[in-house]
């Protein structure tokens, strides 16, 4: 097998492509003619298309508008016209984090700014969250701070009292 090498320009460096002829022209269909077509994320090099970006995007517009509801990732999906294991594939690609993940840290974030500043109790932020069981919020608040609702009110009310 003959191995035909080819270098191929992009701002700030040059990448060795190695094209093999035994290869069908249904391969080279699905890469990108423009160079620009794929963004590379530099941290952790995944490739990422502007198909796939842009339906992240529809996604967390979707998720600003409807996080307070607490939908699960197959609302997302549906409203996007996708399977769940599709979006779940490009929310992975582009975050490294999972479709519930990702739902999951937008509501806890809502949680800590309720938190920090309202006066409601912890069960009157898990009902506007569409937590019906305070227990279960709770659980969810401690696994991903580290701390419950209460301690993490009371350490973030100390702090600006003291100021």
């Amino acid at each position: 097998m003959r191995v035909i090498g080819a270098l191929m320009f992009f701002p700030d460096n040059y990448i060795m492509k190695e094209f093999i002829p035994s290869y069908s022209i249904g391969h080279f269909i699905n890469e990108p003619a423009n160079p620009t077509e794929r963004y590379i994320d530099s941290n952790n090099e995944r490739s990422t298309s502007k198909k796939q970006l842009i339906i992240y995007k529809k996604f967390q517009s979707l998720l600003a508008d409807h996080f307070a509801e607490n939908k699960n990732a197959d609302f997302y999906a549906s409203h996007l016209n996708m399977t769940q294991h599709h979006l779940n594939t490009v929310i992975k690609n582009i975050t490294g984090k999972t479709t519930t993940q990702v739902i999951r840290a937008r509501n806890i974030l809502e949680a800590k700014r309720l938190l920090t500043f309202s006066d409601h109790t912890v069960s009157e932020i898990a009902a506007t969250l569409n937590f019906f069981d305070g227990s279960y919020f709770t659980k969810l608040f401690k696994m991903e701070t580290g701390m419950t609702p209460v301690a993490f009110k009371s350490t973030i009310s100390g702090k600006y009292q003291k100021s």
